[in-house]
């Protein structure tokens, strides 16, 4: 059986699809009109855009910083930081069905403990990955999102969110608040 394909652009990291190509190049925003714009199909079974020159495989990543900390030497996640945590698995229950996604965090205490209280909240189970430490280096970075599944969340540090930003959307990141979790998703970074 085939799958339909949609029309659709790829621009700067960004695939928007239409009816038509000419549907889908109305969707752009008046700064992606300027960029180079790859015309190609979305094929939704095998979750990938297709181009004449690039094939891009489309991927739900949600990025979230660990939660709040405390100052010692190996810093363990605080009451505060707990609350952040209900806060934002509440923001993410309202916005997204995160049924089909599989977790992924960083090995290193705060992160595992904050992954360990989303476990409860929103019912995903996390699997701690060494990629995600914080001197992870471009090139392994790369290598696990390539091997990540469709539907992933990941819980890491600030560091690794902006190069995964940097790696997946071609956009830096350039303001990010140390003192709470972040959440990224679709390209938009929300301080919880």
């Amino acid at each position: 059986m085939m799958c339909a394909k949609i029309a659709a652009l790829y621009v700067h990291g960004r695939i928007v699809t239409g009816t038509h190509h000419g549907d889908a190049f109305s969707k752009l925003t008046i700064e992606e009109k300027t960029q180079i714009i790859c015309s190609g199909f979305l094929d939704e079974e095998h979750h990938k855009f297709i181009g004449e020159d690039k094939e891009i495989f489309v991927k739900e990543i949600v990025l979230i910083r660990h939660a709040n900390v405390d100052d010692s030497e190996d810093p363990s996640v605080t009451d505060q930081g707990r609350s952040q945590i209900k806060r934002a698995a509440n923001f993410l229950n309202d916005h997204m069905d995160l049924s089909d996604f599989q977790g992924f965090n960083s090995p290193i205490k705060r992160c595992q403990q904050t992954a360990d209280e989303f476990s409860k909240e929103l019912n995903v189970f996390f699997k701690p990955e060494t990629s995600l430490i914080e001197s992870a280096s471009p090139r392994m970075l790369l290598a696990f999102l390539n091997n990540l599944p469709c539907k992933s969340l990941l819980i890491t540090h600030c560091d690794i969110i902006s190069s995964l930003v940097y790696l997946t959307t071609e956009k830096c990141v350039k303001e990010i608040k140390y003192c709470s979790p972040l959440i990224v998703v679709n390209n938009t970074v929300t301080s919880i």
